[in-house]
């Protein structure tokens, strides 16, 4: 799972595949900033509108852990062999340099592998943040990253997140990532039919607990096979594609299987991921009529 800033990375598509199982249908995150360099094992308090908006921290200092807190500091790593006086992007003042963006988040990943050595990709109700020095402290030469762990809450949209408190033991957490998978994927309920709507298309359609029969369930992923710099597929090749990898996951007779695939200028950008969801017309408030 790679590390995010953004709340959800947004699954916009220029096209969705639907599919129904015995059936055909193919078109488809202030104050101060904390003077010291932080520690692992130090929890704070944020909202995830916070917490996604802030390259920097910005928040008060790190309180105690039996305290209600929202994101907990699994890592410090540091950006090496960067000589910018200042981080931010030209033009965007609040908003880290890609370069230096890349760099601090590769620095958080293996240790996010470490910390949750079992977190999957569907897991994504596990968030991840990652916080550099103040301004004024990169141009005194401060190169940490803080990097943090969420959860988003069960019940929340996935335009108006809310997080979850996080436990005051946090192997709380590591551990349920472990012997409880599917408490932690991302699962969706929605109100409109499945037949005619997919997960992303209702924007009140809310995070639901995958252990209770939810209306949507994110079940696998693909990709193409191309290589980047080649041209954006025809939209049948597309489909073809899609179906191939996501329709084997609709196995019921009332389940629909949609597909979201990359936008052309995702594609341009080299992203080939194909991601399938589930949707149940039997189940919960999403039934057909």
């Amino acid at each position: 799972m790679s590390l995010r800033r953004a709340l959800l990375t947004a699954v916009a598509t220029t096209f969705v595949v639907f599919g129904l199982a015995g059936c055909s249908l193919l078109p488809l995150p202030g104050l101060q900033a904390a003077p010291n360099k932080p520690a692992v094992g130090e929890c704070w308090d944020a909202t995830t509108a916070q917490a996604s908006a802030w390259a920097d921290w910005k928040g008060d200092s790190a309180t105690n852990c039996s305290a209600t807190h929202t994101l907990y500091t699994f890592a410090i790593g540091e950006v090496k062999g960067m000589t910018k006086t200042n981080w931010s992007a030209s033009g965007s003042p609040t908003a880290l340099d890609a370069s230096i963006a890349a760099k601090a988040s590769a620095t958080c990943t293996p240790a996010l592998k470490k910390f949750l050595p079992t977190l999957t990709w569907k897991q994504q109700l596990v968030s991840t943040y990652f916080f550099v020095p103040s301004e004024s402290e990169w141009k005194s030469g401060a190169r940490w990253v803080r990097c943090d762990v969420g959860l988003f809450a069960l019940g929340t949209t996935l335009a108006q997140s809310n997080f979850e408190p996080l436990p005051s033991d946090i192997t709380v957490l590591t551990s349920g990532v472990k012997t409880q998978p599917k408490r932690y994927d991302l699962c969706l309920n929605s109100s409109a039919p499945v037949s005619q709507s997919g997960p992303f298309d209702d924007p009140s359609a809310v995070r639901a607990d995958c252990r209770e029969s939810p209306v949507w369930t994110l079940s696998s992923r693909g990709y193409f096979t191309e290589a980047k710099g080649a041209p954006y597929p025809s939209d049948s090749a597309s489909n073809s594609r899609i179906a191939a990898v996501c329709a084997k996951d609709a196995t019921g007779p009332n389940q629909v299987w949609v597909a979201y695939a990359p936008t052309a200028s995702e594609w341009a950008a080299g992203d080939r991921e194909i991601e399938c969801w589930v949707g149940d017309g039997t189940t919960g408030s999403g039934q057909d009529v």
